[in-house]
């Protein structure tokens, strides 16, 4: 064989095997289908925007879904809360006739009524324990969703993580403690973190975007709402701050250690939650009576933008002098009708307030009367329960009343929403 004939073969060769590399079995590209597969895994997996998105609707989901849940366990802690109180009511009402119908038959007196059992008594007291129980089981959800609301709002007004934050994360996550400390933390459970959190400041109208009069009643209500929200803050802590001291003194129980210290009451935690609530109630009004104060004043500039008058009805306007006497008289009418109505609701929020203090003032000291023992000749703390239990129940109707005025006058936002006569 030739040697011109050893090289037309090997390029033969050479040129069958780029052939056989660069097609496949469908006669394609290797290479094309290659990049067609990495175009594919690429249009399969979704973007950071997309994936921000999805985050951004499923906050928003869970946050209606919280404030729903909210108002649900709101509506049955207060019907809790009254069951427990009538539970109550009735166990000491009934225990203190036993002393009483003993002082008559010691005085040969005849007993009229229901005569006092025992067993009656302590079938009251569980009625009463399993109201007790419930109300707190629900107080305890209650405040846990709230937690988890705030951390919701929290999280979605804190920055997106980028990419620095991410590769934090992935540390924090290799990090994470192992079987052997989830043991330790088995023996006994950290206290969840506090939910008292930091409010935003709001922000003050400015001159263009509502009239003088409503102006001002906007910054009385940002002032009072900032007020609501330190006092809120305050009453957050402290109930936080007693609740701490319950889990350490539990965990010093739990651990063979002494207490020190004056021991934790039960009785003083449910103030101090309840002065919380109270707390949050009042921000709660607050908030939603300074947005009806804003939407109110917007949709009525709207309304005023679209009545001024044009060119033709200026002309007309040229004619008839009388028009423009009879809009500025029912102007100042409005800003007087305005101040009063402002004036009247401030006075009635602090009616509210004080008869809320005096309700609870009153049921407190009821309540307080109710744990003692009656003693055989203690017919002075019998009629004292009677009136304190009297007097609560008149604060009670007085605040209800209150609270329905106030609801009425809520409704006339308009700037009638303060009306003289109610």
């Amino acid at each position: 064989m030739k040697f011109t004939d050893i090289l037309f073969l090997l390029a033969a060769a050479v040129t069958a095997n780029a052939v056989l590399v660069s097609t496949g079995s469908n006669g394609l590209s290797e290479t094309s289908g290659l990049s067609s597969s990495i175009y594919k895994r690429g249009r399969e997996t979704p973007s950071d925007e997309d994936q921000s998105g999805n985050n951004d609707s499923n906050q928003g989901t869970a946050s209606g879904g919280d404030n729903e849940l909210i108002r649900q366990l709101e509506k049955e802690f207060e019907e809790a809360n009254n069951a427990e109180e009538v539970a109550a009511n009735a166990f000491y009402k009934y225990r203190a006739l036993r002393p009483h119908q003993e002082r008559l038959i010691l005085q040969g007196k005849p007993i009229y009524g229901e005569k006092h059992s025992e067993q009656r008594q302590q079938e009251l007291k569980k009625k009463w324990h399993a109201a007790d129980k419930r109300m707190n089981l629900l107080r305890q959800k209650l405040q846990e969703a709230r937690r988890t609301n705030r951390a919701l709002l929290v999280s979605t007004r804190s920055a997106r993580p980028g990419p620095s934050t991410s590769r934090q994360n992935e540390q924090h996550s290799i990090d994470e403690p192992g079987p052997s400390t989830s043991k330790q933390d088995e023996q006994y459970p950290d206290i969840d973190p506090s939910p008292c959190t930091t409010k935003p400041s709001r922000k003050l109208p400015s001159d263009r975007e509502y009239p003088r009069e409503t102006r001002e009643l906007i910054q009385q209500l940002v002032q009072e709402l900032e007020a609501a929200d330190t006092a809120e803050t305050v009453a957050c802590d402290t109930s936080y701050g007693y609740r701490v001291v319950e889990h350490e003194q539990e965990k010093s129980i739990s651990q063979g250690k002494p207490i020190s210290g004056k021991k934790h009451s039960k009785q003083r935690q449910y103030r101090l939650d309840s002065q919380w609530q109270t707390a949050w109630r009042k921000v709660e009004f607050l908030e939603q009576k300074l947005q009806q104060a804003r939407s109110s004043t917007s949709g009525r500039g709207r309304k005023h933008s679209i009545d001024k008058s044009g060119p033709s009805t200026s002309r007309r306007g040229g004619k008839r002098p009388s028009d423009e006497d009879q809009s500025n008289n029912a102007d100042l009418n409005q800003k007087v009708m305005s101040r009063k109505a402002n004036r009247h609701l401030r006075k009635l929020m602090k009616k509210v307030e004080k008869a809320i203090r005096a309700k609870t003032a009153k049921c407190d000291a009821y309540r307080r009367s109710m744990s003692f023992e009656v003693e055989q000749d203690s017919e002075y703390i019998l009629k004292t329960r009677k009136k304190l239990d009297k007097e609560c129940k008149k604060e009670k109707g007085k605040v209800d009343r209150l609270k329905r005025r106030l609801e009425r006058l809520s409704k006339k936002n308009d700037l009638e929403f303060g009306a003289e006569s109610d």
